[in-house]
């Protein structure tokens, strides 16, 4: 059997120590996380799948868009992707972390801002600033 290649990911550094995010091909979304800093590091990364409330949280698609930054001495990481809502409509989500905490539903997800299966997703963000911009195709 052939691996498992993700159709998406988006990559953070925090903390010095790489992240990747990306869905399995059953939507569950996954973090591939480095156990050491440093770019010559040969230690294997860590799968992880993430949990919102003790529950793993699935895309309804592929793509996955992420930034991390630091905000008054905090490590932040913002996780968006493709989620369902209310039927089969899918909406844009966002979920936050801090330091080690766990995660959070982002104050994005309860726009319900529609946006299309197959929409290409990318984030903007400005360095040290909590503003961003998120990049999709709506309806």
């Amino acid at each position: 059997m052939a691996p498992f290649i993700p159709k998406s990911i988006a990559a953070v550094e925090s903390k010095g120590i790489s992240i990747l995010f990306y869905a399995r091909s059953s939507g569950e979304l996954t973090s591939l996380t480095a156990q050491v800093e440093g770019e010559e590091s040969k230690s294997p990364y860590k799968s992880v799948d993430i949990r919102l409330n003790n529950n793993i949280v699935r895309a309804a698609a592929p793509q996955v868009a992420a930034f991390a930054y630091t905000h008054m001495k905090n490590e932040e990481i913002r996780l968006f992707f493709i989620g369902e809502s209310q039927g089969s409509s899918n909406y844009i989500r966002e979920l936050c972390k801090t330091n080690n905490d766990d995660w959070r539903e982002g104050a994005l997800s309860g726009n319900d801002l529609p946006i299309t299966k197959d929409s290409p997703l990318s984030v903007d963000a400005e360095d040290d600033k909590t503003d961003y911009k998120v990049f999709y195709n709506g309806y």
